[in-house]
């Protein structure tokens, strides 16, 4: 009944959305999942690439806390009060590795009293985050991000507490790590 009111022009039209909906519909779908599979594989990818990041991070890290503790046995180390040969040692860390802009020490006051680069005055470090946690947990100690206070060079530092014959903290031994070479 409904068809005798209907005009042969909308009968034609109507066949045709019959007959092209379902292809509209699924271009629709087809487009809507492509888009999530999209996102899925970017989700996916940017979790590698945090991971790859993280990993490196790790190792870096480790490898900083090997060449501190090893540091920290030195026999030059004891002796920075006198400087010479620890900022030689120092300036030959940063001579063979591009990865730190400056290692050195510091008494257990902050002063630093060794550095691979000049001083360009007194410096004290007593303030800074990894020298604080090396010398409250008497243990390696990563800080914060921010620029170096020697060397005008944003970074990271690294510190290992130096424990005198009685295990009392008499300093901290440092290197800040470079993050120019992490672009």
């Amino acid at each position: 009944m409904f068809w005798h009111f209907i005009g042969l022009r909308w009968r034609l039209m109507l066949l045709i959305l019959a007959a092209v909906l379902p292809a509209f519909l699924l271009v629709f779908y087809s487009t809507f999942e492509q888009r999530r599979e999209a996102s899925e594989s970017a989700q996916r990818e940017a979790l590698k690439i945090a991971q790859t990041v993280a990993e490196g991070h790790r190792v870096t890290s480790s490898s900083v806390r090997q060449m501190l503790t090893g540091l920290s046995t030195l026999a030059e180390i004891p002796d920075a009060q006198s400087a010479g040969a620890c900022n030689k040692m120092m300036a030959n860390i940063l001579r063979f590795s591009s990865d730190y802009a400056n290692a050195g020490v510091a008494l257990s006051n902050g002063d630093v009293v060794c550095s691979a680069l000049p001083l360009p005055g007194p410096v004290n470090v007593a303030d800074r985050a990894y020298f604080q946690r090396a010398v409250a947990t008497r243990e390696f100690s990563i800080g914060d991000y921010q620029v170096g206070r020697i060397v005008a060079k944003r970074g990271i530092h690294f510190g290992y507490p130096l424990l005198n014959a009685d295990k009392q903290i008499w300093g901290v031994v440092f290197v800040l790590l470079d993050l120019a070479r992490l672009n």
